[in-house]
């Protein structure tokens, strides 16, 4: 990501320095520029583009939208090749998202180093206040585990920090499972959240599906649960936008990714999946691959290698890293029993539920 970060603050810093020259050298430029500084609402728009830390995620989430759906799409329409390249680009910027989030919430000692960068930066506007600045150090004195909870303020200071990492990483993976697809063409309304017209104002849903019927559909992505999945406030805004539009709302729940519970990190997907993916897509009725087949097995020693089971008598049936339990006797055992490997240790392709057999 850095070339392509470098490369972004380049064309932002090029539009700066043509709109100061116009400013110190064209009046009729200026006076227009000046005009539209001393509206009221200026102060309160360019607010927006770096607000203070508790809605901060949503700025960055829409400049991460941007630098994966806004420019670098346009290499994936040049070829097979270019659209290949691009999918894997989608998708290993999901995997750095999951990273993101769970680095900073489940790697206590890693997020007192992150926050001290962070608040060293010299970033413009980092702390809006004091009570800011109090919430920061609480959150770098925090030494164990956060929970992605917005009631807890130390969850608030992290997500400040990150552009909506998992929400932005599970409608990602709807539009590159959409983007290799068959039912329609996926538009990305993440830039445009609100539609308005008049004294009319609702909020868009997460992408629109035109099928090549000429029907539109919208799309509303979610976890299938945990605090990632669809609140009641979405559902009714979801509801309005029907009432008001008329278009039907898909429900689109990501199950992928899984949070392993012995190390509290997100399962990511493999290099394998990946590739094989980019390529051809899901392959038909198809939403997991089997690790033991997998050229990349490696006996078993790849780090990507999920783990789908119980890790004592009773227990619940959960997606671990094989990493975290392979040493466990029970999970040995059962992995020792004939075809043990072949269900139980996987990897998922993107996909997601909820809209088999709809009419397109």
């Amino acid at each position: 990501m850095k070339r392509l970060v470098e490369k972004l603050s380049v064309s932002l810093r090029h539009f700066a320095v043509l709109n100061d020259f116009f400013v110190a050298e064209a009046p009729e430029y200026r006076a227009l520029h000046d005009k539209m500084t001393r509206l009221a609402s200026y102060h309160a728009m360019s607010e927006l583009f770096y607000p203070r830390y508790k809605k901060r995620q949503m700025a960055l989430f829409e400049v991460s939208y941007y630098i994966v759906a806004g420019r670098a799409w346009w290499v994936g329409s040049k070829s097979d090749e270019g659209k290949a390249d691009y999918i894997k680009f989608v998708l290993y910027f999901v995997n750095l998202l999951c990273m993101q989030e769970h680095l900073a919430c489940a790697h206590p000692e890693l997020r007192r180093r992150l926050l001290d960068q962070m608040e060293g930066s010299g970033l413009d506007g980092f702390f809006g206040d004091p009570e800011d600045q109090a919430a920061y150090q609480h959150c770098k004195n925090n030494p164990g585990i956060i929970e992605a909870d917005r009631r807890d303020p130390d969850y608030v200071v992290v997500d400040g920090l990150l552009p909506k990492s998992i929400g932005n990483a599970i409608e990602l993976i709807v539009y590159v499972c959409l983007l290799q697809g068959d039912l329609g063409f996926p538009v990305l309304l993440q830039l445009q959240q609100r539609l308005m017209m008049r004294e009319t104002e609702i909020v868009a849903p997460d992408l629109l599906l035109l099928t090549r019927s000429g029907r539109v559909f919208g799309i509303e992505v979610g976890q299938g649960t945990g605090p990632f999945s669809l609140k009641d406030s979405k559902i009714r805004q979801v509801n309005e936008f029907v009432s008001t539009t008329k278009l039907p709302i898909l429900t689109a729940l990501v199950p992928f990714p899984y949070r392993c519970p012995e190390c509290k990190d997100w399962i990511l997907y493999c290099d394998q999946v990946i590739d094989e993916f980019a390529a051809n897509g899901r392959p038909s009725g198809q939403v997991f691959r089997q690790c033991s087949t997998c050229p990349r097995f490696d006996e078993g020693r790849c780090r990507d290698i999920i783990y789908l089971g119980r890790t004592q008598v009773g227990g619940k049936r959960l997606h671990h890293h094989l990493r975290c339990v392979e040493a466990i006797s029970y999970v040995a055992d059962i992995l020792r029993e004939p075809g043990g490997k072949g269900e139980r240790l996987r990897n998922y392709y993107p996909y997601f539920d909820g809209l088999e057999g709809i009419d397109v």
